[in-house]
């Protein structure tokens, strides 16, 4: 007769997460690993400054590119994109060094939900399990 092994394997243990054999917990939350289904990552949204930063070099760059046409100044017509070069420039060094985070996602029962990552606004997770 076979017997259960009474001490769980710890497989991962660092920064709030704890996988075992039989439990995923993180952030509070506790799952059992036999019921998480279909895991995988998914790149979280840019981050506020980000959008804010691309959104206004392309504006910029709409603005300098309208005026240096609407113009005809040659001193505009080739300096317009080396001005414009800048705010872009800038965007997108904040994009690279501010790297959208991974997020962990898994089928729980009926629902999906974030097993771990930063916090999502709106959604729900449940947990099993004290």
């Amino acid at each position: 007769m076979r017997t259960e092994p009474t001490e769980l394997r710890t497989f991962y243990q660092a920064d709030g997460v704890h996988v075992t054999d039989r439990w995923l917990t993180s952030a509070g939350r506790r799952y059992p690993v036999a019921d998480l289904a279909n895991l995988r990552t998914v790149r979280e949204p840019a981050g506020p400054v980000s959008t804010a930063s691309k959104t206004m070099a392309c504006v910029f760059v709409a603005a300098v590119t309208a005026f240096a046409a609407l113009t005809g100044e040659p001193a505009l017509v080739v300096g317009g994109p080396l001005l414009a070069a800048v705010p872009a420039g800038f965007a997108l060094v904040i994009m690279r060094l501010r790297g959208r985070p991974l997020a962990l996602y898994a089928d729980y029962g009926d629902q999906t939900v974030q097993v771990f990552g930063a916090p999502t606004s709106g959604g729900t997770t449940r947990s099993a399990g004290p």
